[in-house]
């Protein structure tokens, strides 16, 4: 049987059903036994009455109740039920687990748990006993109870609501903590006025009421609403995925088996996707620091068009690069300087040190950024950084290291030092070179993976797509003819849209790479709509010897071998291998290998139509017919052949070496 005396009395069956109890005298005898279940109610507490007349009320109760329920012990009665059926012992077990869930944290476990609790009041507690000393510590704890709840809704997202809050305070003035309560919950909504003259009529009325001033807890409320302290800044997190990650299980494993290791770089291509891989790894905790804005340890701008698509006028030189006027990016954030050049916006005034546009960019992403605009020099930002990061455990991604790859080594080997609990992930083109740095090679997908990227890319912009036997060999080889580059791989399922497989295929095996991978997602970052703009971001990185070591590597059509990629770039072999490195070239067996797209644009089809490349763009087509610009992505032994083209190719010209520095390919 279940009974509930939190209000008038109540007797349920084991059904549900309710059970009649009789006149007030047996309730309220009941109500007494209840309140001490399984315990003996002496007879001087069980209403006052003599003897006899009590034993008459107890042979009615016995009557309406199950038999054995009420029992005569020496000296009282006791009734024979558990305590948890009744509802203010039921109570007061919610309620204390309520307020231990909230001195834990748990904030929304605590408020469901004491709504229940709360639940279980019907009205006045032991409503059958008129002016009962014993209900006032019921009262007392459900009134603590609606305090607990209204604490653990203060630290939830939605809060909790005022006006029944209000109400509270209006039927107990005198209770600070309702009232401290209630001010706190006006600030929260933006009300800060209407609390502090909630502040003022309490101290008003404990003044003339009592004579007394406010408690210290309820003056601290106050003095934090007259003085907010600052907020904690708030980090920049890594960006929510909006596709599942493919064919990275291997470097997945790769750093999970690193998790020791304070310093990670994943070293690719661009295009390969780095970035996709760290934050797949980052998780919701880590701080993530997009570099892609910061060139040589100063801020350039992002040369989106600007006003329907035409920038900005007037563009000055840079660190070597076109900066647009009166613009300049930093981490991500635009910086208006007020007419001047790019240059002055970005050294102008208040000269920013070599260096310090990366501290300040990762600083901005910390939440540590100051009020102004722009980074300045009048704040050191790596100790603004350590500072704040101090004895914490933080993952720092550093995205796009390779821009400015000396400056990101000097602040990641500054903020490892100072920083004890601190691991910084970071992407680049190239490894940031400092001692304990564990790289992770970040290469084009193998040949499965691929084809299950491209199949799935696909199946979204055209529906009912699948691979099957009749497109299995096309779809593998559009994966091959991009090199396997999960970016140019998703830029040839987007073309899907409008070209059917086969003519994709056909086009690709014409190297019409940059034409054709051309549209990608509106809201990537520039370096990412097109694969014209992801070789364009590897080809800035290179020096004038370093392009050209590159451009006479490219006559090789199917890899070289070392000494006679140094016999035709007629260069050392160090200089020889930093543009290959770049370009993330492979060694197989002593051959090199050179990355098709890079190969493509040193080979007379240099990236850069303007927007702040230093190389000049000759047309694709103005290239020779007869010259091969695709280099394999794989060499063997001999020397290697393209990838197996799709099956709607017609021939394919086999190479068997490298070709002469004339320009003349040894192909059959």
């Amino acid at each position: 049987m279940r009974f509930g005396i939190l209000g008038p009395l109540e007797v349920l069956d084991d059904d549900g059903g309710v059970v009649s109890v009789g006149g007030p005298k047996p309730r309220a005898l009941l109500t007494l036994l209840l309140l001490e279940p399984g315990h003996v109610v002496p007879l001087e507490r069980l209403g006052g009455e003599s003897p006899n007349a009590l034993q008459a009320q107890v042979s009615r109760l016995r009557k309406a109740l199950p038999g054995g329920l009420v029992e005569f012990v020496a000296g009282g009665y006791r009734i024979d039920v558990d305590p948890g059926d009744v509802d203010a012992h039921r109570f007061g077990a919610l309620a204390r687990e309520g307020r231990q869930r909230l001195a834990a944290g748990d904030g929304r476990g605590a408020a469901v748990v004491l709504r229940s609790a709360l639940a279980l009041w019907r009205g006045p507690a032991l409503a059958d006993l008129a002016g009962s000393a014993q209900a006032v510590p019921l009262e007392e704890a459900r009134l603590a109870a609606v305090e607990d709840l209204v604490e653990a809704e203060l630290g939830l997202a939605e809060g909790t609501p005022v006006g029944p809050l209000r109400r509270l305070v209006a039927e107990h003035p005198f209770r600070e903590r309702l009232r401290a309560q209630l001010m706190r919950a006006l600030h929260a909504g933006g009300r800060t006025a209407e609390a502090l003259a909630v502040f003022e009529e309490g101290r008003r009325l404990l003044a003339e009421e009592l004579g007394t001033d406010p408690s210290a807890e309820l003056s601290a409320v106050h003095l934090r609403l007259l003085r907010p302290e600052p907020t904690a800044p708030a980090r920049r997190r890594a960006p929510a995925p909006l596709t599942r990650i493919i064919g990275r299980g291997a470097e997945l494993e790769r750093i999970a088996a690193l998790r020791g290791a304070r310093l990670v770089t994943l070293v690719g291509p661009g295009g390969a996707g780095k970035t996709r891989l760290a934050v797949e790894v980052a998780g919701a905790d880590a701080c993530f620091a997009d570099l892609s804005a910061v060139v040589d340890g100063k801020a350039v701008p992002d040369r989106r068009t600007v006003s329907g698509g035409e920038a900005v006028a007037g563009r000055s030189t840079v660190a070597g690069e076109e900066a647009v006027a009166g613009r300049s990016t930093v981490a991500g954030e635009e910086a208006v300087a007020g007419g001047k050049t790019g240059e002055e916006a970005v050294a102008g005034g208040d000269a920013v040190v070599e260096g310090e546009a990366v501290a300040h960019a990762v600083a901005a992403a910390l939440g540590l950024r100051d009020g102004g605009l722009a980074p300045t020099a009048a704040t050191d930002p790596v100790r603004s950084i350590v500072t704040a990061v101090g004895e914490q455990e933080l993952l720092l991604v550093l995205d796009n290291c390779e821009q400015a790859l000396a400056a990101c080594a000097a602040l990641a080997r500054a903020l490892l030092a100072g920083c004890p609990r601190l691991t910084i992930l970071a992407t680049s083109r190239e490894p940031l070179g400092l001692t304990g740095e564990a790289l992770v090679p970040v290469g084009p997908l193998p040949a499965e993976p691929a084809v299950a990227l491209l199949a799935e890319r696909a199946a979204a912009v055209r529906p009912g797509f699948a691979v099957g036997p009749g497109n299995a060999a096309a779809v593998a080889g559009i994966c091959a003819l991009v090199d396997g580059l999960p970016l140019a791989i998703e830029l040839a399922a987007a073309r899907l849209r409008q070209l059917d497989l086969d003519e994709l295929a056909a086009r690709l095996a014409q190297h019409e790479h940059f034409a054709l991978l051309s549209r990608g997602d509106r809201t990537a970052a520039d370096r990412h709509r097109t694969l014209h703009a992801v070789v364009d971001w590897s080809w800035r990185l290179l020096g004038a010897g370093e392009r050209s070591a590159a451009a006479r590597f490219s006559v090789f059509a199917g890899g070289a071998s070392r000494p006679a990629a140094l016999a035709v770039c007629g260069i050392d072999e160090d200089t020889l291998a930093d543009p290959i490195a770049r370009c993330w070239s492979r060694a197989t067996g002593g051959t090199a290998c050179l990355k098709r797209s890079c190969c493509s644009a040193a080979n007379g089809s240099r990236p850069g139509s303007g927007t702040g490349s230093s190389a000049p763009t000759p047309s694709i087509s103005s290239r020779s017919p007869g010259r091969p610009t695709r280099i394999c992505a794989a060499p063997s032994s001999s020397r290697g052949s393209p990838p197996s083209p799709p099956t709607t190719r017609t021939s394919w010209p086999r190479c068997a070496g490298p070709r002469p520095p004339t320009g003349r390919s040894r192909c059959a």
